[in-house]
């Protein structure tokens, strides 16, 4: 089994890429976003079930309401130093970014090149997944790492179910992107 180091996070994180060289299978353990909807659907609950929260007010939205919504789906989250929402679950890392000034809440992940591509092969895929997918960009710089990012407005507040259901569009598109740089390596 040939191991391919790609750090995930949003200002890294580690996740181990392995390619089975019989079966021609890849598998990605720590990369995942865990998404709300898979959170209730392991508990046992139904999207439909999730209740509509509250709106809350465009000038009360902040880091802490988020933080504490990601913690009520199981994520151990802490402040970093730029003030973003580390998020962690099951080996996989998240930053999420309340911009209060410009009414934005930007989720980020990160990951390190593997070995097995160029950087000119991967800016290729970013640049095609980027066409063919809507809401998220990936943007790869000089050394190869591949940043995604995704953004919510919230000019007119924000609710849980809102925010719950733009991060899981973040975990599927993330998701998509592992399998693109997967299904390329050599």
């Amino acid at each position: 089994m040939k191991r391919l180091l790609l750090t995930c996070a949003l200002v890294l994180s580690v996740s181990m890429f392995a390619e089975s060289k019989t079966s021609g299978t890849r598998k990605a353990s720590g990369s995942r976003v865990q998404s709300p909807a898979a959170v209730a659907e392991s508990a046992g609950e139904s999207s439909s079930s999730r209740t509509t929260s509250k709106t809350i007010d465009v000038s009360s939205v902040s880091v802490s309401i988020v933080k504490g919504w990601m913690e009520a789906l199981d994520y151990e989250c802490s402040i970093d130093e730029d003030g973003d929402i580390k998020c962690e679950k099951n080996g996989g890392k998240l930053y999420i970014r309340v911009d209060t000034e410009r009414k934005l809440v930007k989720f980020s992940k990160m990951w390190n090149k593997p070995d097995d591509i160029s950087v000119k092969m991967l800016t290729n895929l970013a640049n095609t997944w980027n066409w063919e997918k809507v809401l998220l960009r990936v943007a790869v710089s000089d050394s190869g790492v591949s940043v995604a990012d995704f953004c919510i407005v919230y000019n007119g507040g924000l609710n849980k179910l809102n925010f719950e259901e733009s991060l899981d569009w973040f975990a599927q598109l993330c998701d998509s992107w592992v399998d693109t740089v997967c299904e390329h390596l050599d």
